[in-house]
């Protein structure tokens, strides 16, 4: 009996932390760039977003990925070399969003629409 109140409190322990790095929006892994040659940004217009690849690069594919806070995907793009996208219209409110290249997190963070 004592060994099951050990596993559960372990388990309710663990994700406890979980919880506490997600609404804390901690990211175990720190923002990080592929390679100097590469940035990717983000920045707000009117009634959405850019988003901005620049890239010495041309065969450098980045994927984006836009969520509401309730993680609906609001939008995804496939991107090849230097590029600015507009993301419009969006609903006010704050959006989480991710850019990835090769499996690999460059960047990511929240951002809000006003």
């Amino acid at each position: 009996m004592k060994l099951n109140n050990i596993k559960y409190y372990l388990v309710r322990s663990t994700l406890l932390v979980v919880c506490i790095f997600l609404l804390a929006g901690f990211t175990i892994k720190k923002n990080s760039f592929l390679n100097a040659d590469t940035t990717v940004s983000i920045a707000q217009e009117n009634d959405g977003f850019t988003v901005s690849v620049k890239t010495t690069k041309n065969n450098t594919n980045i994927h984006f990925y836009m969520f509401t806070v309730d993680g609906r995907l609001v939008k995804e793009l496939n991107i090849y070399g230097s590029k600015r996208i507009s993301i419009t219209p969006l609903e006010k409110g704050i959006y989480i969003y991710d850019f990835f290249s090769n499996d690999e997190r460059l960047k990511n963070g929240k951002i809000e629409l006003r």
